[in-house]
């Protein structure tokens, strides 16, 4: 099963689209299924590097916190109340404290990284996604299903047949009732509540995360765990719907990998030609948004020959 769902994660094509880039998400997502992995060994130590594992991924992200309620879903659901299970919580507040430490002495605020961020995404969130109750709405019910569902969004690529996936496998899984299913399952509900709703602030509403697709990551770490869950037990039963099922998902997987590589190397060259042309014209001041500023920074190799704004 394990390796089943590392080739499912080899063929997520958001991961092939992001391999060649390091965001803080893979690092988040990286720490939960570590953390993960380390639950399952059941050990006193492992518990412990659980927990430190889970507060990496809240080192890496501000999001990352998400994944100690992971975990503590799954535990609870489980039912696994034994006193070792405590490790788990002593070695993300060893990570947590060494953290918060450092801040409370080098600014004075211990929760300074929460502050600042959420401060700085509440500003560019209101103006610039979420100006009005609509667009908060659309971001709560619609965007989530979209992007993992309809192929006609435009982010549905960098997911491709996943959410189907995972929606399928844990379909057979839980009917048929197989073990482990419904606490994954449950795992997998819980980072889906708390990246979809978790405020960056209450009073008024504003959403912590636009659904950039590399943010659902951390989703599809439980979610194949599903998949492979569902695909093992159906190739011990039918081997010829698994050798189906299994083959139409490498396809459509594929497909969508070429996609994403055909659209990237269109989108590289405009950007390139659009870099020749600023650099080949009188300098002066150019005004664009914080990605173009950032991609164009790297086509001029930092140099600074260009006088980038952003507005």
């Amino acid at each position: 099963m394990g390796l089943l769902a590392a080739a499912l994660t080899a063929l997520f094509p958001l991961d092939v689209f992001h391999a060649t880039e390091l965001h803080t998400d893979v690092l988040m997502t990286a720490a939960f299924a570590g953390a993960f992995w380390l639950v399952l060994l059941d050990r006193p130590w492992a518990s412990l590097a659980a927990g430190m594992a889970a507060g990496y991924g809240q080192l890496s992200k501000e999001a990352g916190f998400f994944i100690i309620l992971a975990l503590a879903g799954w535990l609870l659901f489980q039912r696994d109340r034994r006193p070792g299970r405590l490790l788990i919580l002593v070695g993300f507040a060893i990570v947590l404290g060494v953290e918060t430490s450092v801040l409370w002495i080098k600014t004075g605020d211990p929760f300074f990284k929460y502050r600042a961020a959420g401060a700085v995404q509440s500003h560019i969130f209101e103006s610039e996604f979420f100006p009005d109750a609509g667009s908060k709405v659309r971001r709560l019910f619609w965007d989530l299903p979209s992007t993992l569902f309809n192929p006609l969004d435009t982010q549905f690529k960098l997911i491709g047949l996943s959410g189907y996936a995972v929606l399928a496998g844990a379909a057979f899984a839980l009917k048929r009732k197989l073990p482990g299913a419904a606490g994954i399952a449950v795992m997998t509900l819980v980072m889906v509540a708390a990246i979809n709703f978790w405020p960056v602030r209450i009073v008024p509403y504003v959403p912590a995360f636009v659904l950039f697709p590399r943010v659902l990551a951390p989703l599809f770490v439980p979610g194949f765990l599903l998949v492979a869950l569902a695909g093992s037990a159906l190739w011990e039963s039918r081997r010829r719907a698994a050798l189906v099922a299994g083959g139409l998902l490498l396809v459509g997987q594929l497909f969508w990998i070429q996609v994403n590589h055909s659209r990237a190397a269109v989108y590289r060259e405009h950007s390139e030609r659009a870099f020749e042309f600023l650099k080949a014209a009188p300098r002066a001041p150019v005004f664009t948004d914080r990605f173009t500023v950032a991609k164009m920074e790297v086509f001029d190799g930092y140099r600074k020959s260009l006088d980038l704004r952003d507005f």
